[in-house]
């Protein structure tokens, strides 16, 4: 009789074990059903048909993988440190909310089918180059919230498919920031709302299809928008690919000033490649200066190229005396100002040097 009584307590005590310590979540056989918020431990994984209707949580430290088919609903907590690695894409739902932690996208995509918040003060690290496809929803960052790049050299973070609000400088650090200048950001189709001054310290910046950069924008006083700075003082390039456009609104004052100087980080990489500039301002700074070269130049409403005084070229339009300017690799930038617009060059010297 004791015997079975100490089995018995045995069995209790395990079976109290597994309730209060969460195991994976394997639904390649079966489907998995989860309503209350899910706590993984370290090494757990969730593969197949796993359903998180109430969202999940990574302690501390911990590292779960996901390869799940059903979209995720309801929060996400990563504890700050918690990882989640991603063995394939994953879905989030409608009004999902992450709590700082890192991602290990290993080139995955997390979908949107819902906006996505980024809470104040929160960090949301991504190890390994990871997308983010928006779906046409909204991506907010709290006050302090911070999208960090951080893994090898080449590691891209890319957002596309949304609009994306509350970038900024908060204390110095900027909303959208990176490890070293060897990561990348790639933009695809989305808008980029400003609510303070945003700087872009590192980085490359790739531009897809149509990128626009607008000021402080509040949905619920729409169209009140305020304009803001967007200091661009990376050593490495803005890239607008072909076909691709990076529009710059009237809100915006947009400052060329690279750490190492360089005036031609700003690639066009075709003539298709458009920098629309809506009534905004562009300023480049006496040591640097600017050089448009190979793309399309749009001009709309009152544009304003600026510099500080200086006394040599801080604006030059096309490069006839470049040694790589043939009829396969033309250097010259088509302008084009728009109807009723005025084009207006305060404090600089401007050269235009097409050759066509």
């Amino acid at each position: 009789m004791k015997k079975i009584s100490i089995i018995l307590l045995f069995a209790y005590l395990l079976c109290a074990y597994y309730g209060a310590h969460a195991v994976s979540l394997d639904g390649t056989v079966n489907l998995k059903y989860e309503t209350a918020n899910y706590t993984f431990a370290n090494g757990d994984y969730a593969r197949g048909f796993v359903r998180l209707n109430n969202g999940f949580t990574v302690p501390a430290g911990a590292s779960v993988s996901f390869n799940v088919l059903a979209p995720i609903a309801g929060p996400i907590n990563l504890n700050d440190t918690g990882l989640i690695t991603l063995e394939g894409d994953m879905t989030v739902t409608t009004n999902a909310l992450v709590s700082g932690g890192i991602i290990n996208g290993q080139g995955n995509t997390i979908f949107l089918s819902g906006d996505l918040t980024i809470p104040d003060g929160k960090v949301l690290e991504f190890s390994s180059s990871t997308v983010i496809d928006g779906q046409g929803h909204m991506l907010m960052l709290g006050t302090g919230a911070q999208l960090y790049v951080n893994g090898p050299a080449g590691t891209t973070l890319t957002l596309r498919n949304m609009s994306l609000h509350g970038v900024g400088d908060y204390l110095g650090i900027p909303s959208i920031n990176f490890a070293t200048s060897t990561q990348k950001l790639t933009l695809m189709n989305m808008k980029m709302f400003l609510i303070k001054n945003f700087t872009l310290w590192s980085g490359v910046l790739d531009i897809y299809d149509d990128v626009k950069i607008y000021g402080y924008y509040d949905p619920t006083m729409y169209p009140a928008l305020q304009p803001m700075l967007f200091l661009y003082q990376s050593p490495n390039d803005i890239i607008i690919h072909s076909k691709s456009t990076l529009f710059l609104d009237m809100t915006i004052g947009f400052i060329y000033n690279p750490l190492d100087s360089n005036n031609n980080h700003l690639k066009f990489i075709a003539p298709s490649s458009r920098l629309y500039l809506n009534g905004c301002t562009l300023f480049t700074s006496e040591n640097v200066g600017l050089k448009l070269l190979k793309g399309h130049l749009v001009v709309d409403h009152n544009t304003t190229l600026q510099s500080d005084g200086r006394t040599t070229i801080a604006f030059q339009i096309g490069d006839q005396d470049a040694l790589t300017h043939t009829p396969n690799n033309v250097q010259d930038a088509v302008i084009d100002i728009l109807p009723g617009a005025r084009f207006q060059i305060e404090d600089a010297f401007l050269s235009y040097r097409n050759r066509n």
